[in-house]
């Protein structure tokens, strides 16, 4: 008997951004969803996957769930090399990050995503990408596929709150703060 479409079992695929806190976000989602029996696929930047084997056990941690796997995307990166080494002053590493993301990390997943690596995969073909919110790129390539995808914001939700609460704000006239140094809030307000 055929399998039907909705019998096939759904293969997500989940894609951080390149900083520790947010793979680890999404490392936890991706066990989750893989305790529910959901096929997954974890996509890291080559150099993050390495200091990720590199500082613990994470394949052990995966090896538990058949549907789980590991994928890489270049980066731009060397080995070894850190994403923040040699820069003069933090513009001159946004602007690096964004240039890699920009021609190196994106085409690498879209390269990733129209492979035949998941056409014959036993796990079936992406069903989802779970992409980061800081890469909207990703989203952008699903739709670009056809793909149905999730933005995930893997920040705190404390985090959140200020996104949205920023602009009132500044609208009411409290932020910039009148009268009071930002240094003088951090070390006598803890």
């Amino acid at each position: 008997m055929a399998e039907t479409k909705s019998s096939i079992q759904p293969h997500v695929l989940i894609f951080p951004a390149p900083a520790q806190g947010h793979i680890n976000s999404m490392l936890k989602l991706a066990e989750i969803l893989s305790l529910s029996g959901i096929n997954v696929t974890f996509v890291n930047t080559q150099q993050n996957h390495s200091r990720q084997l590199s500082f613990g056990n994470l394949h052990s941690r995966f090896d538990q769930f058949p549907g789980f796997c590991f994928e890489t995307v270049p980066d731009g990166l060397s080995e070894g090399q850190l994403h923040s080494a040699g820069f003069h002053s933090p513009e001159d590493f946004v602007n690096d990050s964004f240039n890699r993301i920009q021609n190196v990390i994106k085409p690498g997943f879209r390269e990733l995503l129209t492979s035949d690596r998941f056409k014959s995969d036993a796990r079936g073909p992406i069903s989802c990408i779970i992409a980061d919110t800081m890469f909207g790129f990703a989203i952008d390539v699903a739709e670009e596929l056809g793909i149905p995808s999730i933005s995930f914001r893997t920040v705190s939700a404390c985090c959140t709150w200020i996104c949205f609460c920023t602009p009132t704000l500044v609208e009411t006239g409290d932020i910039p703060f009148k009268g009071v140094h930002l240094i003088f809030l951090f070390f006598f307000h803890h």
